[in-house]
């Protein structure tokens, strides 16, 4: 058997292997208590300071954002 295209055909074969293993893995398990539902929104400390927090650094910040004018927001 001579094939002219041999190419697309293992590509397409790949393709459909990779997709129906995809298809056939399980979903990710989950609490449905409610929590969560939507990504946390807003500032996250951690996302600046990582393991490096301290009292000052904290009454820093809120100073900060006192004076930027988000207090009264």
């Amino acid at each position: 058997m001579n094939l002219r295209h041999p190419i697309p055909v293992a590509a397409l074969t790949a393709m459909g292997l990779a997709s129906a293993w995809m298809l056939a893995a399980f979903p990710a398990r989950a609490l449905d208590n409610g929590l969560a539902r939507t990504p946390p929104m807003g500032w996250n400390s951690w996302n600046s300071f990582h393991c490096d927090v301290s009292a000052r650094l904290v009454e820093a910040t809120a100073d900060a954002m006192v004076a930027s004018g988000m207090k009264a927001a």
